[in-house]
């Protein structure tokens, strides 16, 4: 098993998280995107579908990810803790129309497949440079695995904390650094959009790791370039769909209930040009990670299929029955 610290005694699962402040509670909550937590009194709130159940114990996805690396890495001598480069940008496309024809297609489980090539104290200095190859077998849920990647990109993490009725920002030293692991992760992604949108005829949308074109001919083209990084896609909805601008596309029934909530003040806004990578830097970063395949990974415990957690109170329970009160 991992090395999992049980920091909390108590910890509860919501659909939504309370507001420390509107609700009183007091100095020394840390306010998260997917829990609020108060290390002093060993209480926190998760939202549900970022906790899961192992040994009759509840986990945070943030808390398996940390006791995955350290299970399987010496954190001390995790290397690249400062950066002086900036990341490449996440590859985003939105040209905005009514398409009678489209298909969204989704590459799975890529921040799993970079981690498990190259390991977590991956060194890289660059495309074209060095990228040292360790695999490692990543048999863990799609919350865990994304926390991993999260966990390596600032040696520096913020966290918001309330203190005399308002919240103030703490930086703390995030021990589990390494900006050589989201420094690959961000040039793969550019590199695999630079692949499609070059071999393609129309991608009306782009986000991260997936994408919309209006055609079945750019489906084959997507999905072959996908399989030349030996990586899997699938095709999540087809039909027709309807790009506003980055972050809002919709399918199907879903147009109208979307396009109601669409601004019309940035209807039809197109976004700005991607800078692609070039097609010598993308066919370097391909051949290593490829490269990667033909060696032996390192086994690791599989945590892929671990339940998650019920919720286990609502709101109403949370503000007036287990809210936590500060001694003073």
């Amino acid at each position: 098993m991992i090395d999992l610290n049980q920091l909390y005694d108590v910890t509860h699962v919501v659909t939504t998280l309370p507001d420390p402040l509107a609700l009183n509670w007091g100095d020394g909550w840390i306010v998260g995107t997917v829990s609020v937590s108060h290390p002093g009194l060993r209480v926190r709130y998760v939202r549900v579908g970022h906790a899961y159940v192992i040994n009759d114990r509840i986990y945070s996805s943030r808390d398996i990810a940390r006791a995955w690396v350290r299970t399987y890495y010496d954190v001390d001598r995790l290397r690249r803790k400062h950066r002086t480069w900036e990341y490449a940008p996440v590859p985003h496309v939105a040209r905005a129309g009514d398409y009678a024809e489209a298909y969204y297609i989704d590459i799975r489980g890529l921040h799993r497949e970079i981690i498990a090539r190259v390991g977590y104290d991956v060194e890289y200095s660059g495309v074209g440079t060095y990228l040292s190859l360790n695999p490692i077998a990543v048999l863990l849920n799609k919350a865990c695995y994304t926390s991993l990647s999260s966990l390596s990109i600032n040696p520096v993490t913020t966290l918001r904390k309330t203190k005399s009725h308002k919240l103030v920002c703490v930086n703390v030293h995030n021990r589990y650094a390494n900006t050589s692991l989201y420094r690959l992760i961000r040039d793969v992604q550019l590199a695999i959009a630079s692949d499609i949108l070059r071999h393609t005829e129309r991608v009306v949308y782009y986000n991260t790791d997936g994408c919309i074109v209006t055609s079945v001919r750019d489906v084959d083209r997507v999905l072959d370039v996908v399989w030349s990084w030996s990586l899997e896609a699938r095709i999540k909805r087809e039909g027709r769909c309807c790009v506003w601008r980055h972050a809002a596309y919709a399918f199907g029934s879903d147009i109208e209930r979307v396009a109601s909530r669409v601004s019309r003040t940035r209807l039809w806004t197109n976004s700005r040009e991607l800078s692609l990578m070039s097609e010598s830097e993308c066919d370097w970063l391909r051949a290593r990670l490829n490269d990667a395949l033909k060696r032996d990974a390192r086994e690791t415990v599989d945590l892929s299929e671990i339940p998650p957690a019920d919720i286990s109170c609502g709101l109403e329970v949370v503000t007036e029955a287990t809210a936590p009160v500060p001694a003073r």
